[in-house]
């Protein structure tokens, strides 16, 4: 009997490594001719650029490769320097790479920085590590992240003069429109960006040349999925937690949850990395457990950063992140049997909740805090009046009635409170009454003097209800002009022994032009009670004082307005200088006598023919 010996493992797959590698670059073709149609689209040097950037990524990867070849180069072991250079470069697979890179970045990138970011991915990431199968970090990723830090200003989404084509504002690609909108990737909505719902899965708008064509990535995903080029565990993990994540953020933010859900994955790279760059075997843990753990973990950090850090994004520092820890993973999982298969699933479902919990705890505290609104301001009145009005009756479906009103008024005489009962009668009537409370705000936000000048509310004839024509005004509701009369005429029977005089009065702010040769308007409305002939407040409504003066007008306002309270009108006319009003107290009003001079004038001038 034949012994033969080999080493394992011994169940190999039929496909080889060259054979799986070749599957990946047509689905990553297919992205590439969807990405050159779409900038053919936009111009003709949009379409030339993607292919440029393409054939340049490519041309200096192989070049990198035959640097890192010939450094390598044995004559006594590698043979014949040619055959061993073609084996090298196949065996490297570095073509994958660099059409990956490429498809990462935005059109406007300049050859140069294409240049330098395919030699770092190839002699940096990948060869200085021992080549394809020793490297650490995904070499498309790192140099990403690379070309981000050291040329982040240079990575622009269009070329000159294309600012605000292909779904751009002033050059904003619609990740970082909608990152910018309200709280970073919480409350942005993506009716605010150039692009819409459809545009955003077709690819239609400008970012990263191959990563806007959501919809199809996820196709050729399903198809690379299906015939086992890559991985399913890590993408539908990584997705699954976003999916997951992105439900209870969309709760806490308060919007709306399929369009959050929809914009997450459309928006920058996430869908892309998740299918190409994530499912890398060389840098992924080696255990389907392994895979399905970077998944979640991967959408953990990427989510994070787009919430809670600098970047708009984050699948590419997601992606190196996960490469770090792969080793570990491995290390732990490995010579673990299959007998406790409830111990990786357990450890993956606490991974999806905590990574869920975290990212909902994040988006809260970055909500911002909403004060309690303050308890709305309760002005007493400084006097009330009463009053009522007895409608007449509309029609013969309507009824007579009687309005009470309380109203009152602050220390100025402004209406600062308005209490009724009836307002239309029978209550079928009361619904066209809604409009009550907006004419009550109208009311408690104007003076006396101001509810004076408004015109009466016209009853129509014959028609219930109805508003004669070109009638309007804050205090008419509409269709209910028979309440509107009624409160009108009740409050101004509460307010009937109330007139009003007003008066301007042009004078020097200080003396005659000593200190200013601009004069100075003073206005006023003096509130007197007919029955009593009293005066019972002036209400300055301009002119008190000016510039450094007016801080001490202000204190002592009320000890000069106080000597006109409930003061005779007869009295007062009778005055002929300030002394007889302010008596000795006028030497208190230094720095303002001039303005107390002035309102003495202005009062005076108001009552001037006062009960003739």
């Amino acid at each position: 009997m034949k012994i033969v010996s080999g080493n394992a493992p011994f169940l190999r797959s039929k496909r080889t490594t060259s054979q799986i590698m070749m599957e990946l670059l047509i689905g990553l073709a297919i992205i590439f001719v969807a990405a050159v149609i779409y900038n053919f689209t936009l111009g003709v040097r949009y379409g030339l650029k993607t292919i440029c950037i393409m054939t340049v990524a490519i041309l200096f990867t192989f070049i990198s490769d035959i640097i890192a070849g010939s450094l390598r180069y044995n004559k006594e072991k590698d043979g014949k320097f040619d055959e061993y250079l073609i084996h090298f470069i196949k065996s490297n697979y570095s073509v994958v790479t660099a059409v990956i890179f490429a498809l990462t970045l935005p059109i406007g990138t300049p050859v140069y920085v294409v240049i330098i970011g395919s030699m770092f991915a190839t002699l940096v990431v990948k060869h200085a590590f021992g080549g394809f199968g020793s490297n650490v970090f995904n070499p498309a990723a790192l140099s990403r992240i690379f070309l981000a830090l050291t040329f982040g200003s240079q990575l622009k989404a269009y070329l000159p003069g294309g600012e605000n084509i292909g779904g751009l504002v002033a050059g904003a690609t619609v990740t970082s429109q909608y990152a910018a909108d309200g709280v970073k990737f919480l409350t942005g909505s993506l009716a605010n960006t150039n692009v819409s719902m459809l545009d955003l899965y077709l690819g239609n708008h400008s970012g990263a040349i191959g990563e806007t064509f959501t919809l199809l990535i996820l196709i050729v995903g399903i198809v690379l999925a299906a015939r086992e080029v890559i991985n399913w565990r890590t993408p539908v993990f990584f997705l699954g937690t976003v999916a997951l994540s992105s439900v209870f953020v969309s709760l806490v933010a308060k919007v709306n949850m399929i369009e959050y859900l929809l914009v997450q994955f459309g928006v920058g790279g996430m869908v892309f990395g998740a299918v190409f760059m994530f499912t890398d075997p060389v840098t992924s843990p080696t255990s389907n457990y392994g895979k399905a753990l970077i998944g979640i973990i991967g959408a953990l950090i990427n989510v994070l950063i787009r919430i809670a850090g600098v970047y708009p994004e984050g699948t590419a520092f997601s992606i190196a992140f996960v490469n770090i820890i792969s080793p570990m993973i491995d290390r732990l999982i490995t010579g673990r049997t299959n007998n406790k298969v409830w111990v990786p699933a357990t450890v993956s479902g606490v991974m999806v909740l905590g990574s869920v919990g975290l990212i909902t705890g994040v988006s809260a505290a970055k909500m911002p805090r909403v004060a309690p609104e303050p308890p709305p301001i309760v002005v007493e009145p400084f006097v009330t009046y009463l009053g009522s009005y007895t409608s007449p009756t509309p029609s013969e479906y309507a009824e007579e009635f009687t309005t009470n009103v309380e109203v009152g008024l602050s220390d100025a005489y402004h209406i600062v409170k308005i209490e009724y009962d009836v307002i239309a009668n029978p209550d079928n009537y009361k619904k066209v009454t809604d409009g009550i409370d907006a004419v009550i705000d109208y009311y408690t936000s104007i003076s006396v003097a101001e509810f004076k000048a408004l015109p009466v509310p016209a009853l129509s004839e014959g028609t219930t209800g109805s508003t004669v024509a070109g009638q309007t005004g804050e205090h008419i509701i509409p269709g209910a002009i028979y309440s509107s009369r009624a409160l009108y005429e009740a409050i101004n029977d509460a307010l009937k022994d109330l007139n009003v005089y007003s008066a301007d009065v042009e004078d020097y702010p200080y003396d005659s032009g000593g200190y200013s040769d601009e004069t100075l308007v003073m206005s006023v409305d003096v509130y007197v009670d007919t029955v009593t002939d009293l005066i019972k407040v002036v209400d300055i409504k301009d002119g008190a004082s000016t510039g450094t003066y007016a801080d001490r007008w202000e204190t002592v306002k009320e000890a000069v307005l106080s000597k006109y309270h409930d003061l005779d009108v007869a009295t007062f006319l009778g005055y002929t200088n300030v002394a007889e009003l302010y008596g000795e107290e006028v030497a208190t009003y230094a720095g303002v006598t001039y303005s107390a001079r002035r309102l003495f004038n202005a009062v005076q001038k108001a009552l001037e023919g006062y009960g003739g």
